[in-house]
């Protein structure tokens, strides 16, 4: 249940809306694709044992705080895992020759379309 909350949370969707089979089906898919997925799944795991240490079963109060607790962290910690820094590196990499930290937008999307940077694309 948590994983998949974190999941919706981290691609900005509004679970409410969704089916069960829908939400199950969107998590499996980004848990696959998503290379940042074991960080943030480590952040939901590291504030469950912070919040509620040993407990197998879990009221919807507890779950609420455990995630609350890693929801708090995903920003801050982000940035330190290096997330923000991988992806100034990938347009560092397709930014124009001479320095100027452009990237041709027509560069941007083929990074996704050619080479599969996730990043760059359109919701």
């Amino acid at each position: 249940v948590m994983g998949t909350y974190m999941s919706a949370y981290i691609a900005g969707y509004n679970v409410s809306h969704m089916s069960k089979a829908k939400l199950l089906k969107f998590h499996k898919g980004l848990v696959k694709t998503y290379s940042y997925w074991p960080f943030y799944s480590g952040l939901v795991q590291a504030a469950r044992q912070e919040v509620a240490p040993g407990l197998t079963e879990f009221s919807f109060s507890d779950i609420l705080k455990i995630l609350e607790v890693a929801s708090e962290r995903i920003g801050r910690q982000a940035v330190n895992a290096g997330n923000c820094r991988d992806i100034e590196s990938r347009l560092v990499r397709i930014e124009e020759s001479n320095g100027t930290g452009r990237v041709r937008l027509r560069d941007f999307y083929s990074s996704y379309l050619n080479e599969g940077t996730w990043q760059f694309q359109e919701r």
